[in-house]
């Protein structure tokens, strides 16, 4: 059995074997990963193209068009995990409000909101995200790091 199979199916069993485990790491997503994930979920355009830039700065681009962002560092964790993109334009903000968004991105100000618990593609990690202590971004040119901090309770903390 491989490492997916068992975190799938300790997910399942709701982490009753990780009980008082902490866990620290780092998922590094390049660019190339994280742009096919996105033609993968089928929530953006196929011609949507993301290019990661150093402190935390994106820059999307679909045909003509481009708009600069930049990705909040930490991700607010309660009541779900919610990623915050903070658009540079006003303009891209406003053409944003007026296109049709998946159900789990919404749009006010300049910040994009992803509420990660509402993603098709990340449903399998609901049991884990009430052990999330501490979700975190940080870029590079070409790459999207993900710092995540886990406690899995035991049933008396819960």
């Amino acid at each position: 059995m491989g490492l997916r199979e068992v975190a799938e199916r300790e997910l399942q069993d709701g982490l009753a074997r990780l009980r008082g485990a902490h866990l620290t790491g780092t998922l590094p997503l390049r660019q190339a990963v994280l742009n096919d994930l996105l033609r993968l979920a089928g929530a953006a355009p196929q011609d949507l193209r993301l290019e990661l830039g150093a402190d935390n700065e994106v820059v999307a681009r679909y045909g003509v068009l481009h708009f600069t962002a930049r990705i909040h560092r930490e991700v607010a964790l309660a009541p779900t995990p919610v990623l915050t993109i903070e658009l540079a334009s006003r303009v891209a903000a406003w053409a944003l409000q007026q296109a049709s968004l998946p159900p789990f991105a919404r749009v006010t100000g300049r910040h994009i909101r992803i509420d990660l618990s509402r993603v098709p593609a990340l449903r399998a990690a609901a049991p884990l995200w009430p052990h999330v202590a501490r979700l975190a971004v940080t870029s590079r040119s070409g790459r999207l790091d993900l710092h995540v901090t886990i406690h899995v309770r035991d049933e008396e903390q819960q």
